[in-house]
């Protein structure tokens, strides 16, 4: 009788593992998985850092403008063009180099600070860049020129 009711528990314990894996659970609508999409569309990993992103977005105005929509602030900039960004920059031509100057991050208001130096055609210009965190990630809020 041990034996018919552990062969019986068996059977059992193997219907059901079969039957799981030949009909999986079905979502409903209620039940579907939601993914918060970051701004980064490349899938290599949006920067972490305020200095990642004013990086990334000046690597963009070289290679690839409309990249550069993705690091701004949607409720300042949405509905910005690639070409009005770069009239906002007040520079236009290619970077021949840039280097970070200084950054700095905030608690309270939560906000961080990255002044550029960035060199066109011979020129030094230098662009202060206000980010603002968004849940796990940064995005530029305003961009100054100083002179």
């Amino acid at each position: 009788m041990k034996t018919f009711f552990r062969g019986f528990i068996l059977f059992v314990f193997m219907v059901t593992t079969a039957s799981c894996s030949l009909f999986p659970v079905q979502q409903t609508a209620g039940e579907v998985t939601s993914v918060k999409a970051t701004p980064w569309q490349s899938g290599k990993g949006y920067p972490t850092s305020p200095e990642g992103v004013v990086q990334a977005f000046l690597v963009a105005y070289q290679e690839e403008p409309e990249m550069m929509l993705q690091y701004l602030d949607q409720s300042v900039f949405g509905g910005w063009t690639p070409e009005s960004i770069v009239e906002n920059l007040h520079f236009n031509g290619m970077i021949d180099s840039f280097a970070i100057r200084n950054a700095t991050v905030n608690n309270d208001p939560a906000e961080a600070v990255v002044v550029v130096d960035i060199l066109i055609s011979g020129e030094l210009l230098l662009r202060s860049f206000l980010l603002t965190p968004h849940d796990l990630y940064w995005t530029i809020y305003s961009i100054t020129r100083i002179d």
